[in-house]
């Protein structure tokens, strides 16, 4: 079974980057999960994930936290989650 990699950047609604946000990911049939914190780039990564259903969940302080389920099917199915803040309105918006 190939192995998926996660590797995104969390954003705030004015495209700045959100550093020290935890990420989390949860895998929906075993409920496993790995956390990571995005570096100073906003960029996180989740290496060698089992291709399955997760919930990602991204936290940090003065915003509102979310969470999404996204379907990875394959190996060859390209993860896509962009994530983008407002604090002001302390809504999330995860796409």
């Amino acid at each position: 079974m190939s192995l998926l990699t996660i590797r995104r950047a969390i954003t705030d609604s004015t495209g700045a980057v959100v550093p020290d946000a935890t990420i989390t990911v949860k895998n929906v049939a075993t409920g496993v999960t790995n956390h990571t914190t995005s570096n100073a780039a906003g960029a996180y990564l989740f290496p060698a994930l089992v291709p399955v259903n997760y919930i990602l969940r991204a936290e940090h302080q003065g915003f509102k936290a979310f969470s999404y389920e996204r379907s990875i099917l394959t190996s060859a199915s390209r993860p896509s989650w962009t994530c983008i803040w407002k604090s002001e309105a302390r809504v999330s918006l995860c796409k």
